[in-house]
């Protein structure tokens, strides 16, 4: 009968098990056994399986179980698992579920974690704060928990300024959203903040002086002061006698008694 071997004199039938060395098909073993092989003449169990009951038994592994030797001794039992030191684990990123039978990845609002790779291995830009996985400072969770998303110009999750500077510099959180500092203005798809320098659009006066020392917004755009020169871009000079000019007042708002002539910052006569 398949499953079964007879004793060397001939007089009984006895069950195959685990470790039995008479096998010579994969039936010999699998009919006195579930989940096992013949391998070399031996019964195995099947990856994944453990040998139980004097060998009578082939038993799936679960996380915790302390007989594998390899990583497929767990990984073919429960899928992302591995075997560390002769007990079968969870990989990192990865909960244990359903008594041992599951590796579940976590997720960011997960509270199982103990350590940071427990989080960043599972959902990148993430770690472990007070055993639960959070985004780290500067980037948001999407709605199915498994991403962290880096903040941008325009983004309404901010809580605090670091949540904004963090993702992008120069920037804080106003009103639960990003936005650029004063004298800065979003480019890049909302992911720079980059420094207005002369020429650049403006709404206010603070918008260009806070970038540019002695410049205003003229006409939507960010200019020189009167009677200061710009040499450029990002730097607005006081003229001196001798400077370009085009109205005396480029001229007398920087030196007394001083004319624009010829385009030319002079003194009067």
């Amino acid at each position: 009968i398949n499953g079964y071997q007879h004793t060397s004199n001939h007089t009984q039938c006895y069950q195959r098990y685990i470790g039995d060395a008479t096998c010579a098909t994969q039936t010999d073993c699998t009919a006195a056994v579930a989940n096992s092989n013949c391998t070399h003449g031996t019964c195995y169990c099947n990856p994944g399986y453990n040998a139980e009951s004097n060998g009578y038994h082939c038993e799936l592994r679960r996380i915790g179980d302390a007989t594998c030797e390899l990583d497929t001794d767990c990984s073919y039992a429960v899928a992302n698992s591995n075997c560390s030191k002769g007990v079968c684990y969870c990989n990192s990123g990865y909960n244990s579920e359903n008594n041992g039978t599951h590796c579940k990845q976590r997720k960011i609002l997960d509270d199982t974690c103990e350590l940071n790779t427990d989080c960043y291995d599972a959902v990148t830009h993430s770690y472990c704060h007070s055993g639960t996985c959070v985004c780290m400072s500067g980037y948001q969770v999407t709605v199915d928990l498994t991403y962290c998303v880096r903040r941008r110009i325009g983004d309404e999750t901010c809580s605090m300024h670091s949540d904004c500077s963090n993702a992008v510099e120069h920037s804080n959180c106003h009103n639960g959203t990003c936005v650029c500092d004063t004298g800065y203005y979003s480019s890049t798809n909302g992911t720079v903040c980059q420094r207005r320098v002369i020429g650049d659009e403006c709404y206010e006066d603070v918008d260009c002086d806070r970038a540019v020392f002695h410049s205003n917004c003229s006409y939507g755009y960010c200019a020189c002061n009167t009677g200061y020169l710009e040499t450029n871009s990002s730097y607005c000079k006081l003229r001196v006698i001798g400077d370009e000019c085009k109205l005396d007042t480029d001229c007398t708002d920087a030196v007394n008694d001083s004319l624009c002539i010829n385009y030319t910052c002079t003194c009067e006569s």
